[in-house]
């Protein structure tokens, strides 16, 4: 298991192949928490069914950097104990992943982002911005969640 401070809080953004969703929700809310100047949050992502060591759909690194975040390093992941060990809080993009999730966690560490965030892939940049975007809006959701754990 990762060591961490006791006050340091850990999110893992969850999606299915951890090329799109995921690592956009995390480079963003990396970027949120610097501009917010908040230190005690270890953010990553993961997914359900990643292969490992994908690169970060082509869509996601333009989005991303646009938005001012850098996905052009992302390499997939999947969901292994290393991750669930020691994570504060799991924001999934749909209820299909929190469901999952929950088989292996306590149903309050999974929360579904807004009202889910509809998967981009293999779309143009036009549903990956609004993709984003709604991630973005979600990002207040995350806050209070983490206030409370």
């Amino acid at each position: 298991m990762i060591q961490r401070a006791d006050n340091m809080k850990r999110i893992i953004f969850v999606c299915t192949g951890n090329t799109c969703r995921s690592p956009m929700a995390k480079v963003l809310f990396e970027k949120h928490l610097n501009d917010k100047k908040v230190q005690n949050v270890e953010v990553d992502s993961c997914g359900i069914f990643a292969t490992k060591g994908s690169p970060a759909a082509k869509n996601a690194v333009i989005i991303a950097k646009k938005l001012g975040a850098d996905l052009k390093d992302h390499k997939s992941k999947p969901l292994n104990n290393e991750i669930i060990q020691g994570t504060s809080l799991f924001v999934c993009m749909s209820e299909k992943h929190s469901l999952m999730l929950q088989r292996l966690v306590a149903q309050d560490k999974t929360i579904v982002l807004g009202d889910g965030i509809p998967d981009p892939y293999g779309q143009n940049e036009g549903e990956y911005m609004k993709c984003a975007q709604k991630i973005i809006e979600g990002f207040e959701q995350i806050a209070s969640m983490l206030d409370k754990k």
